[in-house]
């Protein structure tokens, strides 16, 4: 199986760019609670996406992959 952990050190570094963007984006400009959920969300759903994104782009090349597109059956 592969190895699907990343680092503290990786984590925190996505965490802080993480908040760096809640805090450009979420201040005293956002009118009304709809408004900063919807705002929040969207940068919290692309966190996820990019954390899960470098966890798994460090995934090897598995050796059992398919080598012809043309297999023989």
């Amino acid at each position: 199986m592969a190895n699907l952990k990343m680092s503290k050190a990786e984590f925190l570094e996505n965490a802080s760019k993480f908040y760096e963007q809640l805090d450009e984006n979420l201040d005293d400009k956002v009118q009304d609670f709809y408004e900063y959920e919807s705002k929040f969300d969207e940068l919290f759903t692309n966190f996820g996406k990019e954390t899960l994104e470098e966890v798994l782009s460090n995934l090897p090349d598995d050796i059992r992959k398919k080598k012809s597109p043309n297999p023989i059956r």
